[in-house]
C-alpha cells in the first residue's frame, strides 16, 4: 500500500470512530416555549400539570426540547422536526452556528433529509433561532424548565 493508499485508510478508520452527531450546545438544554405570552401560559400549564405526560406529552406541543443529543420541535405524540447536529461552531459564549439535518416526525438520516445551517443565540434569557434557508425563518424561546430527561422534567 502507498503512501496515499496509507492516509486514505487512516481518514477512513478515523471517520469511522467519529460520532454521527454532536450535541447540542449545553448550555441551551431545556424546555423551550414560544417567547410571547401564548408561550408562557404553556409553560405555567406545563409547571402546574400533576401529570405532564398525560396524554402523550401533549402539553409539550409547539415546545422545543434540546438535550445532549438533539433539538426536537414537538408536535402531537411526541413527534415534530427533530434537529440532529451535523456540525457546530461556537461563535461567542451566547451565539453558535450549527448545521443540522432534519427529520420530520423520526430522527433524521444524514443522507436524505434537508440540512442547513441554523443560528443560535441567546440573549437575555431568551434563545434566537434563525433557520439560514429560503425562506429564512426566526423563533424566539424562552426557557421554562432546565434539565430535560424522559419522563421527568423539572
Amino acid at each position: 500500500m502507498g503512501m496515499i493508499g496509507g492516509v486514505l485508510l487512516l481518514s477512513l478508520l478515523a471517520s469511522a470512530d467519529a460520532p454521527l452527531w454532536q450535541a447540542p450546545p449545553a448550555a441551551l438544554a431545556g424546555l423551550w416555549f414560544a417567547d410571547d405570552q401564548q408561550g408562557q401560559e404553556d409553560c405555567d400549564s406545563f409547571k402546574q400539570a400533576r401529570d405532564r405526560w398525560q396524554n402523550e406529552g401533549s402539553l409539550l406541543v409547539g415546545a422545543l426540547w434540546i438535550d445532549g443529543e438533539r433539538l426536537h420541535r414537538m408536535a402531537e405524540f411526541g413527534e415534530g422536526d427533530i434537529h440532529q447536529v451535523a456540525g457546530s461552531v461556537e461563535v461567542s459564549p451566547t451565539q453558535w452556528q450549527l448545521d443540522v439535518v432534519v427529520g420530520v416526525d423520526t430522527l433524521p438520516d444524514r443522507e436524505h433529509d434537508v440540512r442547513f445551517p441554523l443560528q443560535l443565540t441567546l440573549s437575555d434569557g431568551v434563545l434566537v433561532w434563525q433557520e439560514q434557508q429560503l425562506p429564512p425563518l426566526t423563533r424566539r424561546w424562552r426557557r421554562c424548565s432546565d434539565t430535560p430527561s424522559q419522563g421527568s422534567i423539572n
